[in-house]
């Protein structure tokens, strides 16, 4: 793409996503082996994310005004490295909290992207461009997922969080020193008037003035 912003968001948040995925399966063994339940609470750890996520979507369009598409892109990766960082130690109000932080952080990451691709996209091109991206994405995600499954039969879960954790950060990081490329949009400004334009309407007010004036005279 030739896009320079487009081109950094699809890689920032491509590597995000390459380790990402690894929690799909990391979270039955922080259930199972770190707290020690059954793995049925797994659906509570993710009703709370959802209510992150209703969250992080009432948040994302403030966000987005304030430090444009890639910082709320950056926000979002980012935001998930922390909360890796905080499953790799196994204690229950930490891991609420953790997953409340990893639902915030994907609405804020997903109106960031979509969003700079419609404003950075011709029309015409839009529909290749969205379905690249979304392969840009979700192959790495998806690959991961599978490749969770494994690495968390061969580590320590809480290594492997740690890891999702920090490299989710730089992955952010990346991102954020580019939020330059995408700056949030202006306050909105009324149609400009051409200076020519203005001009000739100015002239024309003061040929209808003096045609008027003799009128006046005369029915005074």
């Amino acid at each position: 793409m030739g896009e320079p912003a487009l081109r950094r968001a699809l890689l920032g948040y491509g590597l995000g996503s390459l380790v990402m995925g690894f929690t799909e399966s990391l979270i039955f063994a922080y259930v199972d082996r770190g707290l020690g339940r059954e793995p049925a609470f797994v659906g509570v750890l993710f009703t709370v994310q959802g209510i992150g996520g209703l969250v992080g979507g009432l948040l994302s369009a403030t966000v987005l005004r304030r430090v444009g598409e890639l910082g709320a892109l950056a926000v979002g990766v980012a935001l998930f490295g922390p909360a890796a960082l905080l499953l790799a130690y196994p204690n229950l109000w930490l891991g609420l909290a953790a997953v409340l932080m990893a639902g915030l952080s994907l609405p804020l990451a997903l109106v960031g992207l979509h969003t700079l691709i419609q404003r950075r996209t011709p029309p015409e091109l839009l529909g290749r461009v969205a379905a690249a991206a979304e392969a840009a994405v979700r192959c790495p995600q998806a690959f991961s997922i599978g490749l969770g499954a494994l690495v968390v039969a061969l580590l320590d879960y809480r290594l492997v969080f740690a890891s999702v954790g920090l490299a989710t950060l730089l992955a952010g990081n990346y991102l954020w020193r580019g939020r330059h490329l995408s700056p949030p949009p202006g306050p909105p400004t009324g149609p400009r008037v051409p200076a020519q334009r203005r001009a000739s309407e100015q002239r024309q007010t003061e040929v209808d003035a003096r045609t008027r004036t003799p009128d006046a005279l005369r029915h005074s």
